[in-house]
């Protein structure tokens, strides 16, 4: 869906009984996409980065929008590797424990940063499975468009996003319509309009992520090791 389709969509699923302006379509849309690509993972990609044989750290910061919080998955030629908390590595390596190998942890120092262990003997290819944020990408390129809320330019509003397009009506209808016309998320939770959103969020949820594997945002569920 454009940018421009939606502010359409959007016109058109209040059929014009109120005002809004461009920046009120844009942000509620925001709102209700953000969501529900947090819930669904609708967005999956991945990038790779290649070990160090003999360095257990790998910068990261070259794979766009990979953040801790969005990966699915960790793996090195289709073996799973383990997400697990600095503390515990930190402890395998005050014990002493000079392992080498091929990796079977890792654990994210930083938004860049990585530790793997054990320490890789050898050049092993690392994937990421994550899901992207909400963006606007230019629909002959694919390339990310920064979207100024409420721009007229050109190369926004024939921008689409990156929400698969069998998603996007039902998001606009269930999810930034109630969002825009409410304001205030308040009203809108207390109101009952995200219900049927959130059933719909819930009714698809992991779909785009099956057999991907979840990433476990509570520490206690992810370092058992």
């Amino acid at each position: 869906m454009l940018v421009s389709e939606m502010r359409t969509a959007m016109d058109s699923a209040i059929h014009g009984t109120d005002s809004y302006t461009a920046s009120d379509k844009d942000r509620a849309f925001q709102f209700a996409g953000e969501e529900f690509i947090r819930r669904t993972g609708c967005t999956q990609t991945s990038g790779t980065k290649a070990t160090v044989s003999g360095t257990n750290t790998l910068d990261i910061s070259s794979i766009s929008n990979l953040l801790p919080h969005r990966v699915n998955r960790v793996a090195i030629s289709d073996k799973q590797l383990k997400v697990v908390t600095y503390s515990v590595l930190d402890t395998w390596n005050d014990s002493g424990d000079t392992a080498s190998g091929e990796p079977t942890h890792i654990s994210f120092l930083s938004k860049t940063e990585v530790l793997v262990w054990p320490n890789p003997d050898a050049v092993y290819t690392v994937k990421f499975w994550f899901r992207e944020p909400l963006l606007l990408k230019n629909v002959s390129t694919g390339a990310v468009v920064t979207w100024t809320i409420g721009s007229t330019d050109a190369s926004i509003t024939a921008a689409e996003f990156n929400i698969p397009d069998e998603y996007c009506r039902t998001v606009l209808l269930l999810g930034a319509v109630p969002a825009m016309v409410m304001a205030s998320p308040g009203v809108l939770l207390r109101a009952g309009a995200w219900d049927r959103f959130e059933e719909y969020m819930e009714s698809i949820e992991g779909e785009s992520q099956a057999d991907v594997g979840v990433w476990l945002p509570n520490e206690a569920d992810f370092i058992d090791v």
